[in-house]
């Protein structure tokens, strides 16, 4: 073979710039777009999943435990309407037959109306109204204006009368943050504590974010949540 020949089948530059000429042009995204792309896509699932998400953060704050036999019922204040009858239940049902009700609050409907009777009254009034006898009542006027109050007089009355198994009856969005906040007051005295959720209570896991007095409750309750995580769960 020549050398001349050698040289002829070499590429050609202008062999070169035919094939990059042929190649399919392809547009890079910049990192920005690329991000964007992400964000887009990511939005859209969650907003495909989103009743999926919210009812999993509303089934998530309601805690039901098994119940068997135990030494105290305690019916938070607050929702009295919800909360007394499902306590009222519990002991028809022989859970316990000595029930705690906490709250020294009066609430302004009622002072409005010139009526000075605290949460606990009002809880005691009910529950005696549904047949629980007065003598299986101790009712608490002097303190309960929180969650954390009135798990710190729990651990108080539990102490006093010796007891090992406390069930806490609250709302249903209410459960969870309850259930943490009595184990930490009650902590290192070997009480068994049970959240119940009220039957009574009308809100709805799958349908919270679509009514306001429970689309209220569930953001207070996560907010709380983090509130009772740095003052007294995680210390």
């Amino acid at each position: 073979m020549r050398i001349e020949d050698l040289f002829d089948a070499e590429e050609k530059p202008e062999d070169r710039n035919s094939a990059l000429e042929r190649r399919p042009y392809v547009e890079e995204k910049s990192p920005a777009r690329r991000v964007l792309s992400v964000v887009v896509v990511l939005l859209f699932i969650v907003w495909s999943a989103r009743s999926l998400i919210l009812t999993g953060l509303g089934s998530w704050l309601v805690v039901a435990d098994n119940l068997g036999k135990a030494d105290l019922i305690v019916v938070l204040s607050g929702d009295s309407a919800a909360r007394a009858p499902q306590a009222a239940d519990l002991y028809h049902r022989g859970v316990s037959q000595r029930l705690l009700a906490i709250g020294c609050e009066v609430p302004s409907a009622l002072r409005s109306l010139g009526m000075e009777l605290t949460a606990a009254q009002l809880t005691a009034m009910d529950l005696q109204r549904r047949g629980v006898p007065e003598t299986a009542i101790s009712v608490v006027t002097s303190t309960g204006t929180s969650t954390w109050e009135e798990a710190a007089y729990t651990r108080v009355f539990v102490k006093e009368h010796g007891l090992r198994s406390v069930v806490v009856v609250t709302s249903k969005f209410h459960t969870r943050r309850s259930k943490l906040t009595f184990e930490r007051a009650l902590r290192g005295m070997g009480a068994r504590v049970y959240a119940v959720p009220s039957q009574y209570d009308e809100s709805r896991v799958d349908e919270w974010w679509t009514r306001e007095r429970e689309l209220i409750a569930v953001n207070n309750e996560y907010l709380k949540l983090l509130l009772y995580g740095v003052k007294y769960l995680w210390r």
